[in-house]
């Protein structure tokens, strides 16, 4: 499921965009956030493809540079004054449904002003925006990340290992009475854990590992009153990756 739509101008601060949605499916996951050369497969229609992304996404960052505002088009005169362009298509799609704008301010840019904004674009000045510096970068990222978190409910960080190894997202233990042995409870512990894979953002190719349980049973004889006095054997689940 797409959470965030990472919306930015070909020639116009793709770096920071890329910069962006890689932290961002470094800390939540890289299926969570949508970016146009990342997220469409081969052969898929991108038009509807950006389209239903942001449709379907809870927030938009629209990157904005230097250069946002002031590239020109194939056919003359500024891009973002075309309902063709794509940059602005995006963000308007995204009004029309309700999904949060977050303006991304990169490299010193200052505040867009209404009137140099085409109509279906004005509401952009009125969105809370964030900013993106080259000497502040990481605190810039890790600020964006912690907003973003804030307001989608949900939004939480990838469970991995500082080892990169899969690890347990969650256990849980249920306990049950199975019998008795010489006049003690028998009680049969089961452990269930459900692991989340690493998330991969270098090169190469990645290989997507589905989640899975591991489980196993301890076996403990005791009685109500006087507690455990044996335990059976058995072990903890092992999931296999």
């Amino acid at each position: 499921m797409t959470r965030v739509f990472v919306n930015y101008r070909t020639g116009d601060e793709e770096m920071a965009a890329t910069l962006i949605e890689r932290e961002l499916s470094r800390r939540f996951g890289s299926g969570v956030v949508f970016r146009d050369s990342k997220s469409i497969p081969p052969g898929a229609d991108f038009e509807e493809a950006l389209l239903s992304a942001v449709r379907g996404s809870e927030a938009l960052l629209a990157v904005i540079g230097g250069r946002w505002l002031t590239a020109g088009s194939t056919e003359g005169g500024r891009a973002v004054d075309r309902d063709t362009d794509w940059t602005r298509r995006e963000i308007v799609e995204a009004f029309r449904h309700d999904v949060r704008v977050v303006p991304v301010l990169v490299g010193g840019r200052t505040r867009l002003d209404r009137e140099e904004l085409p109509a279906e674009l004005a509401p952009l000045v009125r969105c809370q925006y964030r900013t993106l510096g080259p000497h502040t970068a990481e605190e810039d990222l890790a600020r964006l990340a912690d907003s973003l978190a804030s307001v989608l409910p949900g939004l939480a960080p990838a469970a991995t290992a500082a080892d990169g190894e899969a690890r347990p997202a969650a256990t849980q233990a249920t306990t049950n009475n199975i019998g008795r042995v010489d006049g003690r409870a028998v009680q049969a512990t089961h452990y269930q854990e459900t692991y989340q894979a690493p998330v991969h953002t270098g090169s190469g190719p990645q290989f997507t590992a589905p989640q899975f349980h591991g489980d196993g049973t301890t076996y403990v004889a005791g009685d109500n009153h006087h507690g455990i006095v044996q335990h059976w054997g058995g072990r903890r689940g092992e999931g296999r990756r």
